[in-house]
């Protein structure tokens, strides 16, 4: 099913694109690709922690990041939120601290979970989850993982797209947006919709 990262580390390591999507109208699960379809202005607090949508206060909770490389995605089992029998899979990242921006966070988290820099992002968009907002992005990788945190990851692997909709299927995806985040960056990628979504 996935390809399975081969080494981990006994301890952890010590220009953005932006699509403009937004959510519109504090209405959670609408999607728009335009931002003066959701607040007449610019987007100029986009990318920060906290921003104005629609008049409502947006605050992100976590940074998230789809790592990938050719048609395959990086998806790694967080330690603080699941038992062994009881995994999912979701995108590497985690909480933003106080005064950090979302891109910084997950540039961070990145850096510290999988000792892997990233020197360029891709704004995703920002997904609901638990009453919360949590900012995607997407990197892609040119260099192997060969380490990660081990206190913050139980398990990494790279999945292709088939294999991901059939962990959705099996709810066995962390915060169910994944998917439509990884099948969302193929379209930005592509200039089309992907098949199968």
């Amino acid at each position: 099913m996935a390809q399975q990262v081969l080494r981990r580390s006994a301890q952890g390591s010590g220009a953005t694109i932006c699509p403009r999507l937004f959510l519109c109208g504090g209405i959670r699960d609408q999607r728009v690709r335009s931002p003066d379809a959701c607040y007449g202005g610019s987007a100029a607090t986009h990318g920060a922690a906290d921003g104005i949508v629609s008049g409502v206060r947006q605050t992100y909770k976590t940074a998230r990041c789809i790592l990938y490389r050719g048609d395959e995605f990086l998806l790694a089992v967080h330690s603080s939120m699941w038992r062994a029998t009881h995994r999912r899979w979701g995108l590497p990242g985690g909480q933003i601290e106080r005064g950090e921006s979302p891109e910084d966070a997950v540039i961070r988290e990145v850096e510290e979970e999988l000792s892997l820099y990233l020197p360029r992002v891709l704004t995703v968009g920002p997904y609901p989850y638990k009453k919360h907002l949590h900012m995607v992005y997407a990197a892609e990788v040119n260099e192997p993982i060969r380490d990660w945190d081990d206190s913050e990851l139980l398990d990494v692997r790279w999945f292709g797209v088939q294999d991901i909709r059939q962990l959705s299927a099996e709810n066995r995806l962390h915060a169910s947006y994944e998917l439509h985040a990884i099948e969302t960056l193929l379209e930005l990628l592509t200039g089309r919709a992907v098949p199968g979504s």
